[in-house]
């Protein structure tokens, strides 16, 4: 039987992946038991391998010591190799590159938090026999920041996103970024640059999807719209909100200053948008960009758009795509 361990998946987009994963596991018939973590409540319970945990460290290792033996691999989807060494096949899936690279820190207390879980994490590497990564960009920092020979590391990139079936009937003229605001997301630098824009007479509309939690941006962002400036923000969307947001916008601006794998630039280029994002290696690991910028500018992000509505730009294009039945392939053979 497959351990899936998913402890520390309570969330977000991560909590949308481990949904597919057992969705994939249970379309195959794999004979799989699920860990995972008491904060998603019962929406797992339904399986007939199940347990709830609190994400605790010593829930974890008491899982493993109670389970001793039970398993023929395992699956740990949450960065984190098992806490002891098994003696069974073990993949671990890493999703969090600002945890290598510490960019998302914002503060000394922020950067501390994620140099210790970095240096735990490397501390168990020896106990996972390969590393899962979505992008040829967290593998490059994964092999650097734990010393990992290539033949260690696998790319198996996976998201579940239906693409419309697109016409070429779509009315494209707005431009969009889907995703909530955070400090690394680069929604202040995109205000400012579409302020810029709506000064120098630029009227086409930008589409937000942030959530009222993030006060201290949604002041700054209800003053912008109250003088004047073509931004309208949707709050939280459905899946199918965000289709209907991408297939009325000629491109996504992304001016994200760190991403593990920039969902959100596949979504749009399923759905026939343009990519309009930052000069980083997580953008070229995903796609071949119509126009990049410096994100830290908002002059830069400007210029961009600018450059793109002259029409010379070409089409973007996608280079990664879901594979997750070659990873089921991986964790379930025998």
């Amino acid at each position: 039987m497959l351990l899936v361990d998913a402890l520390y998946i309570c969330y977000g987009g991560a909590l949308g992946l481990l949904r597919y994963l057992v969705r994939g596991l249970e379309e195959r018939g794999a004979d799989f038991f699920l860990l995972y973590d008491a904060r998603c409540g019962d929406e797992f319970m339904r399986l007939p391998h199940v347990e709830k945990r609190d994400a605790m460290l010593k829930n974890r290792k008491a899982f493993y010591q109670e389970h001793s033996g039970a398993f023929s691999s395992v699956f740990c989807f949450g960065n984190i190799p098992p806490p002891y060494k098994l003696n069974v096949p073990v993949y671990t899936y890493f999703h969090n590159i600002n945890m290598l690279t510490l960019a998302d820190s914002r503060d000394w207390k922020q950067y501390l938090q994620l140099w210790m879980k970095r240096t735990y994490i490397k501390r168990l590497k020896r106990h996972t026999d390969c590393w899962f990564v979505q992008t040829e960009n967290t593998e490059k920092q994964l092999r650097k920041y734990f010393a990992e020979p290539q033949e260690r590391v696998e790319r198996f990139p996976f998201y579940d996103f239906p693409a419309p079936a697109l016409t070429g009937e779509e009315r494209r003229e707005d431009y969009v970024f889907v995703g909530e605001y955070t400090g690394s997301k680069g929604h202040q630098e995109l205000l400012k640059a579409w302020t810029m824009l709506y000064d120098i007479g630029f009227k086409k509309t930008l589409h937000l999807t942030c959530s009222s939690s993030a006060d201290d941006f949604m002041e700054r962002l209800d003053k912008a719209v109250k003088a004047g400036v073509p931004i309208v923000n949707h709050g939280f969307v459905s899946r199918e909100e965000v289709k209907a947001l991408y297939l009325q916008s000629k491109a996504t601006i992304y001016p994200s200053f760190n991403e593990s794998f920039g969902l959100g630039l596949v979504e749009a280029l399923g759905c026939g948008c343009d990519v309009i994002a930052s000069d980083r290696a997580f953008t070229y690991s995903v796609c071949k960009p119509s126009e990049v910028f410096e994100p830290s500018s908002p002059i830069s992000i400007a210029e961009a758009v600018l450059r793109y509505e002259e029409g010379n730009a070409a089409r973007s294009q996608q280079l990664v795509f879901d594979r997750l039945q070659d990873m089921l392939d991986k964790i379930c053979e025998k």
